[in-house]
Order: C-alpha cells, then structure tokens, then sequence
C-alpha cells in the first residue's frame, strides 16, 4: 500500500472544464496582467484557485486571440 506522505508519490489533478465565467474571468485576469508583466500567467492562473494550471491558461488565452 502506498504511503500517501511518500515524496515518490505523484497526485495528478484533473483539469476541469471552461466554463463561461471562466472564460469571463480570463478575460478579466489578461486585462488586469497585461502582456510585459512578469509572471503574467501564473499571476492569472493564481485567480482560478488551481482550477486551471498555467498551461491550460495559456492555451486557453491563445485560443481565445489574447
């Protein structure tokens, strides 16, 4: 059995599904980070309360034209 404290263990979260006030809130987080700020996308990917990692959030804004 596996020690959940074991630090070899790996914990995988399932990315969730774009709903419409996410996508309201990307648009949100991409105005308020605007393009030049550091850490731009972890800052914008930090107001989805790990919902979303940062590399969904990406592909989501380049999807989106942002």
């Amino acid at each position: 059995m596996a020690d959940p404290v074991n630090d070899n263990e790996v914990i995988v979260v399932e990315e969730t599904y774009w709903t419409v006030g996410d996508l309201e809130l990307l648009k949100k987080q991409m105005v308020k980070n605007p393009l030049g700020m550091p850490r731009r996308w972890e800052a914008v990917a930090e107001a989805f309360s790990r919902r979303h990692k940062v590399e969904s959030v990406v592909k989501m804004a380049n999807s989106m034209g942002g």
